[in-house]
């Protein structure tokens, strides 16, 4: 087995709680899609991409088909639609979140806009504003800066210390081997969190 081909820089489970706290209280509209990313550890463009049709409530999965990649809508990484679990909790603030945007465009006498994230002027949701508020979440919450894609990263290693079969975590991240996974993984399924996780800025 290689080892990892870069360090990655991860979150603590109580680093994930303190930043999606601060985002709720100073951030409300990019708060669900941070739950998104550190729920399912799509990729950003994926994260951009969804549509309210992706969704399925009733099975509590989602159905990853495209991404927003500079602007542009495409394809995923792998070129194929892969399905991801919605936890509870993330099924929950997605449906009411729903609700919410239906009960505003029909009060405008409008049809509910297809994309989940959109930014303060309706309009599908830009990296910048993403990037920009989850910095600003993590300077409020007093955390060390990491990258938005680092959650993708901290989701894995999450489900790594709950013991996940290395399978799942491949279909989950829509990885195109489960050499990949390990590849990346690898330190970590042999228990080694201690080097990749930063510590707060408190």
């Amino acid at each position: 087995m290689s080892p990892p081909t870069h360090i990655l820089t991860l979150l603590t489970s109580e680093d994930v709680r303190t930043v999606l706290q601060q985002a709720q209280q100073t951030a409300p509209l990019v708060y669900p899609l941070f739950l998104c990313a550190v729920r399912t550890g799509m990729r950003q463009g994926e994260l951009l991409g969804l549509q309210w049709g992706d969704l399925d409530f009733r099975s509590q999965f989602i159905e990853v088909r495209r991404a927003i990649v500079r602007r542009q809508i495409t394809t995923t990484k792998t070129h194929k639609i892969r399905r991801v679990d919605m936890s509870p909790q993330l099924a929950q603030v997605l449906k009411t979140l729903k609700e919410t945007r239906t009960l505003d465009a029909a009060m405008k006498g409008e049809s509910l806009a297809a994309w989940i994230f959109i930014g303060p002027t309706y309009q599908r949701m830009s990296n910048e504003l993403v990037r920009n508020a989850f910095q600003a979440c993590l300077t409020a919450a007093g955390l060390w800066h990491v990258r938005f894609h680092d959650l993708r990263h901290t989701f894995a290693s999450l489900l790594i210390q709950q013991g996940a079969n290395p399978k799942y975590i491949q279909q989950q991240l829509g990885h195109g081997s489960i050499s990949i996974t390990l590849d990346i993984y690898s330190h970590l399924f042999h228990g080694d969190h201690r080097s990749t996780s930063r510590p707060s800025a408190r």
